[in-house]
């Protein structure tokens, strides 16, 4: 048998190299494997893993301190470190240029690494210059952290001393670099996970106020707002009415004193910014932004960092809902997400408690309509009554100060009732030329006359106070009759809902007038069927004395044509006599 042939020196050297190989391989795959059950075992704790992480690849690259660095928002931000000279810089920002001097690193097999790191950072930015001093950084090897083709960060590597790392610590530092973004994919997924959860029973909490307080807007968004900060991460929240170039603050969480306030969109940059936005929008200084001209006043009161999402209620641009932190320290994508959320519900909260005053609105309307008709039953021919309740009840439901009937007469408006003192305003006397109203309207036009401040038009006596007025026409028998109108002593326009109100107590106060007329005619074809009845009585028994017919005559004449007096003439040849008078 031929003995075999000794193994050249070259073959051992290749053989030991594989060896070291399978060794590297296999302390890559039992660590690889750690880390994927530190992963499995801590899901939602991102810094135990990456921890561990980077445990395992200093120990297989021989590191002695690492980092790794994460894209958030389009800045890169140290998150986690290993070794004592990294450990300051945890939190910080790498600078802007970190882009350019990855791309200028030579790469091996996907993996990056400065054989001395110091000669590098000479002509670097000062940040990096601090590192290679401070942290001792010399050789250095990192490599970039991908998922699906997304840069997510940079996992890193470095010695005190200038001592290169191998092609296999290299392709040690890539697979951990792999494990790293497995883990921090699994840690957002898990993340998002537990934030839909909260955000769903949250939401659930909001639907269950909005079902228990349907006419209570208050309890309400207090509800919505708690929650819309505590998942923000926010320190305080609002929801603003925006109304042309009005802002108002219509409810915050914890600056009561604010409720009510309101300032006017002067900036148009503001205004646009405001006014139909369609999108949630972030803002990370308020108070810069504003200096800038970007961002309204008013708002920044509330702090400085920023969300904002638009309200729309039945499709119509209501206002915005905002959450605000007290010291610069921007909002995310996921805030975005979940404020969006929130400005869903706070829309429906603001539409089911419109609709509920709608409903309580209409009742009360149907109520005091009802009241108005039983008025006008019991007292068919008395309008001054008929107008007092009328005008009574309708500047309640309208939160007027005062109301008035006026009575077209030819070119002058008579006033008829008010609710105003007797000093101010005098039924019968008190007499406004018609021209007067030609300010926004005719006297007999029928469409609602709305004034924002009657102050700037002279329609007004100089001794009353009203300011903010409305005036609604009296039609009856398809003429003008006249018109009832209503007043505020601040200036604060009627709304549209009122004006519905008040035009269902003019059509009642046109109703009465109508019923009046008819129920006066009755009265006057009666009475003058009893007066002519009356006289034929008088005829019938007279025989020789007529005096009696004539009594009778003037005094019903004199009566039924609301006279002071009635004579009958009698002729007697070329004479006339006084018959009766």
């Amino acid at each position: 048998m031929t003995a075999a042939a000794p193994i050249s020196r070259d073959h051992a050297d290749v053989l030991s190299d594989i060896e070291s190989e399978l060794a590297d391989a296999r302390a890559l795959q039992a660590a690889t494997s750690a880390t994927l059950r530190l992963i499995s075992d801590h899901p939602g704790d991102l810094a135990i893993v990456l921890s561990g992480v980077l445990v395992a690849a200093a120990e297989l690259s021989g590191g002695e301190a690492g980092s790794i660095v994460l894209d958030i928002d389009a800045q890169r931000k140290i998150v986690a470190s290993h070794g004592r000279a990294m450990e300051p810089y945890v939190g910080t920002l790498l600078p802007a240029d970190t882009g350019e001097f990855i791309e200028a690193v030579e790469l091996v097999d996907g993996v990056r690494h400065v054989d001395d790191f110091s000669a590098s950072a000479a002509s670097m930015d000062a940040y990096w210059q601090e590192m290679a001093v401070v942290a001792d950084v010399r050789s250095f090897g990192f490599t970039a952290m991908m998922h699906r083709g997304e840069y997510i960060g940079t996992l890193s590597m470095f010695r005190h001393e200038v001592r290169p790392f191998t092609t296999s610590e290299l392709r040690a530092l890539g697979a951990f670099g792999e494990q790293a973004a497995l883990a921090i994919v699994n840690t957002r997924l898990f993340d998002d996970l537990n934030d839909a959860l909260e955000l769903q029973r949250a939401s659930s909490e909001v639907l269950a106020l909005i079902s228990a307080h349907p006419g209570d807007l208050a309890t309400v968004m207090g509800g919505l707002l708690e929650r819309a900060v505590g998942l923000c991460g926010a320190d305080d929240s609002a929801v603003f009415r925006v109304s042309g170039s009005t802002c108002t603050y219509v409810a915050t969480l914890n600056s009561p004193q604010l409720v009510g306030g309101s300032w006017q969109l002067s900036d148009e940059s503001a205004r646009t910014f405001l006014a139909g936005s369609a999108s949630v929008r972030r803002v990370d200084d308020l108070q810069h932004s504003r200096a800038q001209g970007r961002y309204p006043g008013g708002i920044h009161g509330l702090g400085r960092s920023g969300v904002i999402a638009p309200l729309h209620v039945d499709g119509t641009y209501f206002g915005l809902l905002g959450v605000v932190r007290h010291d610069v320290r921007p909002f995310n994508e996921r805030d975005e997400r979940t404020l969006a959320t929130f400005a869903e519900q706070a829309a429906l909260a603001l539409s089911n408690s419109q609709l509920f005053t709608e409903l309580a609105e209409s009742l009360e309307l149907q109520t005091a309509t009802s009241a108005v008709l039983r008025l006008i039953s019991a007292s068919p021919g008395d309008l001054s009554a008929v107008f007092a309740g009328i005008i009574a009840e309708a500047s309640r439901l309208c939160e007027a100060d005062n109301a008035a009937v006026v009575r077209l007469d030819g070119d002058e408006l008579v006033l008829v009732a008010t609710t105003a003192s007797a000093n101010a305003m005098q039924v019968g006397i008190q007499r406004f030329p018609v021209s007067t109203t030609a300010i926004e309207g005719r006297a007999d036009q029928v469409e609602p006359m709305l004034y924002d401040d009657l102050a700037a038009t002279n329609m007004m006596p100089s001794n009353t106070a009203a300011r903010s007025g409305m005036s609604l026409a009296l039609v009856v028998e398809g003429a003008v009759w006249g018109r009832l109108a209503f007043s505020r002593t601040i200036v604060r326009p009627f709304t549209q809902a009122q004006v519905r109100i008040a035009g269902a107590f003019a059509e009642q106060a046109s109703l009465a007038i109508s019923n009046a007329r008819l129920f006066s005619g009755l009265e006057d074809s009666l009475a003058r069927q009893e007066a002519m009845t009356d006289v034929l009585d008088a005829v019938s028994v007279a025989r020789f004395d007529v005096q009696p017919v004539f009594d009778r005559i003037v005094h019903h004449a004199a009566q039924q044509c609301g006279s002071g007096a009635a004579i009958v003439w009698i002729r007697a040849g070329d004479r006339i006599r006084l018959g009766a008078a």
